[in-house]
């Protein structure tokens, strides 16, 4: 049976901080771990911004050539930049391959936005279920602790079985709403 590689670590600390919002470069690592098409050889010029042997950099280049991420019109692709709901779940439905919906959302306030499509098609999917809000704010950075609860259920991780856990996080304690969710992004599933 196909095992899965931890996509997501903690800090030296210990701790996780889940209320900490994700970059650009970060989560192009997340999507290349969670995908497992890591390829230490890969690298991009597509982009003016990124500076030759970022760590980020090969990252970027094997998420650009799936399809999963976009840079911006200028040819940057802002890698310090926090990625917002709507770009972290239009990645989502990208690196997962969600199907198009027409299911009605409960959200508010996605009339005329670009991600509207996507979030909808998450939302389908079940994927937004802790986003029970009548508004998804899709222009709010998106926090580790929600990143990790979408690309669990969009990659199935929240239904596979642990090979190995990660050690706990500091300030994700066992009885945490976040404790499954965190451990199946940092430890080994299968």
């Amino acid at each position: 049976m196909k095992t899965y590689a931890p996509y997501i670590y903690g800090y030296n600390d210990g701790a996780f901080r889940p209320q900490g919002l994700i970059r650009r470069s970060e989560a192009a690592m997340m999507f290349t771990r969670a995908g497992q098409w890591e390829d230490p050889s890969a690298d991009t010029n597509a982009f003016s911004d990124l500076a030759s042997g970022a760590w980020y950099r090969p990252c970027v280049a094997v998420m650009v050539r799936q399809g999963v991420i976009n840079g911006y019109p200028d040819k940057t692709f802002r890698p310090e930049a926090n990625v917002t709901r709507a770009e972290f779940v239009t990645m989502v439905c990208r690196i997962a391959n969600a199907p198009d919906t027409s299911a009605p959302v409960p959200y508010i306030d996605l009339s005329g936005h670009w991600a509207s499509k996507n979030i909808h098609n998450a939302a389908a999917q079940g994927w937004l279920g802790d986003f029970t809000d009548l508004q998804f704010q899709p222009n709010k950075a998106i926090t580790r602790g929600e990143a990790v609860q979408i690309l669990n259920r969009a990659t199935g991780r929240d239904k596979m079985e642990f090979v190995k856990m990660s050690d706990p996080f500091s300030d994700v304690p066992q009885g945490s709403p976040l404790y499954d969710a965190v451990m199946r992004a940092a430890g080994t599933m299968k």
